[in-house]
């Protein structure tokens, strides 16, 4: 009789912890459900149309004959971008300069993130290859640019960016 009462009383013990334990699982499972959804919410505040925006004014820019062509960036920056950019001949690049025969910019493996946000701001990095032919010498140069995108007539457009290259 004895045997029976320690087997019943373990058996009792097993069944409320696994009982005890199982309540804590379906708990756990409900925060995580909670955080999950916290967490896919918080990936609905970046703005794809900034990042969509970014890369092409990255393209835009970085991908010419000669010299950028403004009319084909413009509808990508406002212009107070604009004014940081340049359109005419680089510093000691005439058209008079005898040594130049040619200049070909192209962009590759271009990745944009996101990041800070608002309904009508967003952050935005952008890494880059910025391959560079000049006279028919080829480089390539490492680009990282900061771009902070702002919503102008419901159109994103970049107001503002600092870069490096090396």
């Amino acid at each position: 009789m004895k045997k029976q009462g320690i087997v019943l009383s373990v058996s009792v013990c097993v069944l409320l912890y696994l009982f005890i334990e199982n309540s804590h699982l379906k708990n756990e499972i409900v925060h995580l459900k909670e955080e999950r959804q916290e967490q896919l919410d918080a990936k609905g505040n970046f703005n794809v149309g900034a990042a969509e925006s970014a890369e092409a004014f990255i393209k835009a820019y970085f991908t010419y004959n000669g010299k950028p062509q403004e009319e084909e960036v413009k509808p990508y920056a406002t212009s107070k971008a604009l004014d940081l950019l340049q359109f005419g001949d680089a510093e000691g690049l005439g058209e008079n300069d005898e040594e130049v025969e040619s200049i070909e910019s192209s962009t590759k493996n271009v990745n944009v993130y996101l990041g800070k946000s608002s309904d009508d701001r967003q952050k935005v990095a952008v890494i880059f290859d910025n391959e560079i032919t000049f006279n028919k010498i080829k480089s390539t140069a490492s680009t990282i640019m900061e771009l902070d995108m702002i919503v102008d007539k419901d159109i994103w457009k970049v107001d503002n960016f600092t870069f490096n290259q090396f």
